[in-house]
């Protein structure tokens, strides 16, 4: 089988994305996720040897976004794949060495300190070989060319074609038909791929979009300052933050409003590290209203990871879906026309209506879409 698909991890769940595509001699993986949870949190990258002479063989690793579940194990395939080129949005880099570094995510605290040391030493060496690559410019090299185009989904996500000699692949990456604010706005190329890796989360979920309420935050916060409370409004996305920083700058007004008194904010450390990253890539998030440093003792909002604080109500912010919705994913998958289309990063409940099985059964539909399932091969036509 000279050209194939194989799902290290991340096909039939959520967690671990991370695919090997084999085609027309050109090597590549797409994202290098981990789990939150379970004994195994890593892809199961030791079996890329039944198929490839030595991690050497690997041309290129792809970065659609810096979500702990795409490049939670990254600091360890960025090591085996000593000679693949590493591509990425300049935001998908500077986040990687958030998640990975500064937070310290792929590190334990029962490990032993010379372990956590040479941990950061990988990280710092994988993340210095990424490449920081425009969207919507195709990038040339001698087997192949790419383009990443914007994903929506959060600051520097993006969808990635690859175009090989014979083949046309297109891997989605998490997406966001909509997003709160308008920010970081999807937008395609003009492609038919012969395979799409598609991230379909709500692919068994044919719920409506749920409307997520933020029209009656402001209020809501505003009226619990009246009341004399300290308000702690917590995210733990760095995505979202983005969204929760848009949100204090535009309505701050509002909020004091119905506070009766200028609302003072302010930010813990840990958030002002991702409000820092953010205003490097060019967001304006510090728009006169959100301060560091102490917190005084009167009624103030103040903007934190935590889920709570004594002295403080908390509302959390991370509420609403950044995945794409059932409906979405379904026109989709039309618009792209692919010959085939995986299904990636969703939990299949087969009882349960599910995109494939109801395009499947369209005669106005004319490709083919599979559920894919971790470690298992797929050949490509």
């Amino acid at each position: 089988m000279n050209n194939y698909f194989l799902p290290l991890g991340g096909a039939d769940e959520v967690g671990a994305s991370s695919y090997f595509v084999n085609v027309d001699g050109v090597r590549m993986i797409f994202d290098a996720g981990a789990r939150i949870h379970g004994m195994e949190i890593y892809p199961d990258y030791h079996m890329l040897l039944q198929y490839i002479d030595d991690y050497t063989d690997i041309d290129f690793i792809f970065l659609s976004h810096a979500h702990y579940d795409h490049i939670g194990s990254y600091h360890i395939l960025g090591d085996l794949a000593k000679n693949a080129e590493i591509a990425a949005t300049k935001a998908t880099k500077e986040f990687t060495k958030l998640q990975l570094m500064d937070f310290g995510r792929m590190i334990t605290s029962e490990e032993k300190e010379v372990i956590k040391k040479a941990k950061y030493r990988q990280a710092e060496a994988a993340i210095n070989r990424i490449k920081e690559v425009p969207v919507m410019k195709e990038m040339k090299r001698e087997k192949c060319s790419f383009t990443f185009y914007p994903a929506g989904h959060m600051a520097g996500a993006a969808m990635i074609e690859v175009r090989t000699k014979n083949h046309v692949i297109f891997y989605s990456g998490d997406f966001s038909i909509r997003t709160m604010f308008g920010i970081n706005q999807m937008r395609l190329g003009e492609t038919r791929p012969n395979l799409f890796l598609l991230n379909a989360t709500n692919a068994y979920q044919a719920q409506k979009r749920v409307k997520n309420g933020y029209e009656d935050l402001a209020e809501i916060v505003g009226n619990k300052l009246s009341q004399k409370k300290c308000v702690l409004l917590s995210s733990r996305s760095i995505a979202k933050h983005l969204d929760l920083f848009y949100f204090i700058n535009q309505r701050l007004e509002e909020i004091s409003a119905a506070a009766g008194y200028e609302v003072p904010v302010y930010i813990t450390k840990e958030s002002e590290k991702i409000g820092n990253a953010l205003t490097d890539l060019g967001y304006r998030i510090y728009d006169g209203h959100i301060r560091s440093g102490k917190v005084p003792s009167e009624p103030h909002i103040l903007i934190g990871e935590e889920t709570s604080l004594d002295g403080y109500e908390t509302i959390v912010f991370d509420i609403y879906s950044l995945h794409a919705s059932y409906q979405e994913i379904k026109l989709f998958i039309k618009n792209e026309e692919a010959d085939v289309t995986y299904l990636l990063h969703t939990k299949p409940k087969f009882g349960e209506q599910n995109l494939a099985k109801e395009l499947g059964q369209s005669k106005m539909f004319k490709g083919s879409v599979i559920q894919a399932h971790n470690e298992q091969i797929y050949e490509i036509l």
